[in-house]
């Protein structure tokens, strides 16, 4: 009597094999079914005596020690060390909580300091903030090291800049992204100027006899002088928008003509009106 499972499934395919039996006709024959003689029968034509076999089970996985830190982690943390002696422990745990999720205690790090693999670096990461010609450079690697998990303090300290210099090009970062490390321009903005009551009285004398500000304008203009860029009528509409609304120049509407364009023409006016 058959013992092994792979002579007794061998038994049952080799009619099926060899002799053209059909798999229904094997499975009235059988205990198997006809889907499990045919899938079997196809497996066997593509794999041969090794389909009837046992799958062999995977090997042992080792154990792991859940107290004992990745060599990975190890290497980070003698690399920071080395990099900036002056982190301090609780600094150089928070920044293996933030690359790999793991906070080992003040007691582990002094063990894997003092016994630990040598640093992959004996020299610095990134140079002093002054050292850098590039101005984007420098706030990239603050940025960089803010995400590793550096403290202010210690990016101010390792870069040899001010924490108010750090804390400003974070605030940057959070706020405008990439487009925050550029160079900006430290030009003040010109305050926008209002309308006063002489230039709407002066407006609404236009506006009872619009044709009367247009003729004297154009007497005194000629056909190619650049202030013709755009209509007079749509100038004049936007004149009527500030009176009319007593907001600031730079809030007029886009499909009004340029407000600095209105602002000029309008000082114009007012000194077509002087003479």
């Amino acid at each position: 009597m058959l013992k092994d499972s792979a002579q007794i499934h061998y038994e049952i395919l080799r009619p099926v094999l060899l002799w053209g039996q059909t798999p229904r006709e094997r499975a009235a024959e059988t205990s198997m079914s006809q889907r499990t003689i045919y899938y079997k029968a196809n497996l066997f034509d593509q794999a041969g005596m090794a389909s009837l076999l046992p799958p062999e089970p995977p090997p042992p996985v080792p154990k792991q020690d859940k107290r004992s830190l990745p060599p990975p982690v190890r290497q980070a943390i003698v690399d920071a060390h080395a990099d900036y002696p002056d982190l301090s422990l609780h600094e150089i745990a928070s920044i293996c909580y933030t690359q790999f999720g793991r906070k080992p205690s003040p007691h582990t790090l002094k063990l894997i300091l003092a016994t630990g693999p040598k640093p992959q670096r004996m020299t610095r990461r990134f140079p002093h903030f002054t050292e850098i010609d590039d101005p984007v450079h420098p706030r990239r690697v603050i940025v960089q090291l803010h995400a590793e998990g550096w403290t202010i303090a210690s990016i101010a300290g390792y870069l040899e800049t001010s924490r108010q210099t750090v804390h400003a090009t974070l605030k940057r970062w959070i706020e405008e992204q990439f487009a925050g490390l550029e160079d900006k321009s430290h030009t003040r903005h010109r305050r926008a100027l209002k309308t006063d009551l002489k230039a709407m009285n002066e407006v609404k004398k236009l506006a009872e006899n619009p044709e009367l500000g247009a003729y004297r304008y154009l007497t005194l203009m000629t056909e190619d002088a650049p202030q013709r860029e755009h209509d007079l009528r749509e100038v004049f509409n936007g004149l009527r928008w500030i009176v009319r609304t007593g907001a600031q120049w730079r809030m007029m509407p886009h499909d009004l003509p340029p407000w600095a364009a209105v602002y000029q023409q309008t000082q114009r006016w007012r000194e077509i009106w002087r003479l």
